[in-house]
C-alpha cells in the first residue's frame, strides 16, 4: 500500500496556482510528491506567496526540484501554519545548474494513520 496524497487545483488561472494537499499516512514511510509542475502548467516556475495548513503527528519540507533540489520551507507537525509572503515579492526559486522550476512537497516521519492539509498559493512566472 501507499500513502494517500490527494493533489486539487483550486484556482489555475493563466498567472494564478492555488493547490490543496491531503495527506493521510498508511505506515509505508516518507514520501517526495510533486506538487507544482512547471511544464504541465506551461509556466517556466513559481513563485510562492502564501501558505496555510496543519500537519498531525509529522512535518514536511518544500523543495525547489532540479539536478540539485533545494529546501525552502520547513513546515511543522502538530502546529497550524500560516505565512504570507506576498508584500515581500513571495518566495523565489533561487534557479541551481539543472533547476526544473517545479516544487516537491517532502514528508518527514509520516506514520501510519497521521494526516495533514496544506494549502499552497503561487505565481506562475513566464518561460523566459
Amino acid at each position: 500500500m501507499a500513502n494517500i496524497v490527494g493533489i486539487q487545483d483550486l484556482v489555475d488561472g493563466p498567472r494564478n496556482l492555488h493547490v490543496k494537499i491531503d495527506i493521510e499516512g498508511d505506515g509505508s514511510g516518507d514520501d517526495t510528491v510533486p506538487v507544482a509542475e512547471a511544464a504541465l502548467k506551461n509556466c517556466g516556475e513559481f513563485r510562492l506567496d502564501r501558505i496555510w495548513g496543519r500537519l498531525e503527528g509529522f512535518s514536511a519540507h518544500l523543495d525547489w526540484a532540479g539536478d540539485t533540489t533545494v529546501p525552502f520551507l520547513q513546515i511543522p507537525d502538530d502546529d497550524e501554519i500560516r505565512m504570507d509572503w506576498f508584500r515581500q515579492g513571495g518566495i523565489t526559486n533561487p534557479k541551481v545548474a539543472g533547476y526544473t522550476g517545479d516544487v516537491n512537497l517532502v514528508t518527514v516521519g509520516l506514520g501510519a494513520g497521521e494526516v495533514g492539509t496544506i494549502t499552497l498559493e503561487f505565481v506562475k512566472k513566464r518561460i523566459p
